[in-house]
């Protein structure tokens, strides 16, 4: 830009050279017209140089904004690349929610399959019990039970969890001793009798004051009366399952009780 205004002083200096030494015999008229074409030149250099200042302003300002659309470009760019992986992710998420989805199905409808199969189960083998002890509680807990895994509204995780409370509490009364104090069928009379369990093998009864003793008899499916001579075992032995007397080795007899009057040992 000083080149050009340099340029342009030197056309100057050219139209004032020639009218004061080339152009002095001219007349005052044509000195006149060659001021005014200088003052044409100068206006016209003026508002050519004042264009280019506009140009060059305007070309500054054009290549600011190019960087600046360069720069957005660059970051949308960055931003678009971080929005496709993004969206990419999703996807994976989405399609292994839905791949979970279908698994947690396919498993709730296994599980669902093996309830009802346990619970058919357990229900044939206390309906098939042969032994007669807890009829009413263990009856409910089954109507329990089956209410709940026919409720939809209950999650598959809480109808497992309480059948298999359900399945270890049954497999609780196969050890262990136990005593309750209830009416007992004895030939035509009923009486009140201390009944003692011992796991699934047997069920005794003796009333408390010991007039009366009786084991059940699966076989028959009926209290069957015992001699006198297992009294006082099983008196120690309802002792011991009251945890009123330290254990120790009782003589009773398990299973069916046959015309010789065999004698099996249980501790």
């Amino acid at each position: 830009m000083f080149r050009l205004r340099n340029h342009h002083l030197t056309v100057i200096f050219c139209w004032l050279f020639l009218i004061v030494f080339i152009l002095p015999a001219h007349a005052a008229t044509d000195v006149e017209q060659a001021q005014k074409n200088v003052d044409i030149a100068i206006d016209t250099l003026q508002e050519t140089q004042e264009q280019e200042d506009g140009w060059a302003d305007e070309k500054a300002s054009l290549i600011t904004r190019l960087k600046e659309k360069r720069l957005q470009q660059e970051l949308l760019s960055k931003q678009q690349e971080r929005l496709r992986k993004q969206v990419a992710l999703m996807q994976e998420r989405v399609t292994e929610s839905k791949r979970r989805v279908e698994e947690v199905e396919r498993i709730r409808l296994e599980m669902r399959s093996f309830l009802d199969e346990t619970f058919l189960r357990l229900y044939e083998q206390i309906n098939s019990e042969l032994l007669p002890f807890l009829v009413e509680e263990r009856q409910k807990r089954l109507e329990r039970l089956e209410g709940l895994l026919l409720d939809d509204a209950v999650s598959t995780a809480e109808k497992f969890r309480r059948l298999m409370e359900a399945l270890q509490i049954e497999a609780d009364y196969g050890r262990g001793m136990e005593v309750v104090r209830e009416p007992v069928r004895l030939g035509q009379e009923s009486l009140i009798m201390d009944v003692l369990r011992i796991g699934r093998l047997s069920l005794f009864s003796r009333t408390p004051d010991g007039t009366h003793i009786a084991v059940f008899d699966q076989a028959a499916g009926s209290w069957q009366t015992l001699p006198q001579s297992y009294n006082r075992d099983l008196r120690h032995a309802i002792e011991v399952a009251n945890k009123t007397r330290p254990v120790e080795i009782v003589r009773l007899p398990l299973g069916r009780i046959d015309g010789s009057d065999e004698i099996k040992v249980t501790q």
